[in-house]
């Protein structure tokens, strides 16, 4: 920057030094600015042919061209990247419902069976089957509802399924053993999703009465207050609309 600035000067004072000395603006621009290609023009007093004003325009749009061709390649290949990465979400859920839902089930259902044929020694199976529950199916099924839920959370919002995924992930490390937000979780939740500001206790208040309207203030709202607590597609809902957003 400092040697564009030293030539712009030499070439402000050169030209002035030369004008002074009678010389025309075309022999000046030839002298001065090398850069540019000669006239083709009518000449002039010191037969010199002048630039016209369709060949200054033809030499700008050349110079657009040239650095704004790499831009618009640049531009495409980042759109190209975010369809790519669409596609890549939607391809992960379908194959995790095809493959990885399927086979979690099986590998359940035939624990179930194990436990159940252990506790009754092969009698009354059919029976125990529909009595017995195993955890870890109902955690299993949890998980494909709670996926599908997520993308629809998505959808209805208008926002990118992976910041859904990643704000569910965040509300999990802040929320009770029943997923549900209280007030000071919310505070330390969007203290994570917005790392590069502070945020005012008076800002915090006044979001966390537009997503409780009548409710108390976080300091006098209890932890175990259900009355005072949030689901997580409430607070996707607030979110996808709220200020807290753009920060």
């Amino acid at each position: 920057r400092d040697d564009v600035s030293v030539k712009k000067q030499w070439m402000s004072s050169t030209i002035r030094r030369l004008k002074s000395r009678g010389k025309s603006d075309a022999r000046c621009r030839e002298i001065v600015a090398l850069h540019l290609p000669r006239g083709s023009g009518p000449k002039d007093k010191d037969d010199v042919p002048i630039f016209s004003k369709s060949e200054a325009r033809a030499c700008q749009k050349k110079y657009i061209d040239e650095y704004m061709g790499p831009v618009k390649r640049i531009q495409k290949v980042v759109g190209d990247l975010k369809e790519q990465k669409r596609d890549l979400h939607q391809v992960k859920e379908s194959l995790f419902m095809c493959t990885e839902a399927r086979r979690m089930q099986q590998l359940h259902e035939e624990h179930r069976k194990d436990v159940a044929a252990s506790i009754m020694g092969g009698s009354s199976l059919g029976a125990m089957l529909g009595k017995v529950r195993d955890p870890l199916l109902d955690e299993g099924d949890n998980k494909i509802n709670k996926s599908m839920s997520l993308s629809q959370m998505a959808e209805e919002n208008g926002m990118d399924p992976d910041v859904v995924s990643d704000l569910f992930r965040d509300f999990l490390t802040f929320a009770d053993a029943n997923e549900l937000l209280g007030p000071k979780g919310f505070s330390r939740l969007l203290q994570t999703i917005s790392p590069g500001r502070t945020l005012s206790e008076s800002d915090v208040t006044a979001w966390w009465g537009q997503l409780m309207p009548g409710s108390a203030s976080k300091d006098d709202a209890g932890p175990s207050n259900r009355k005072s607590q949030v689901l997580f597609e409430d607070f996707v809902r607030w979110y996808a609309t709220s200020e807290a957003r753009a920060v």
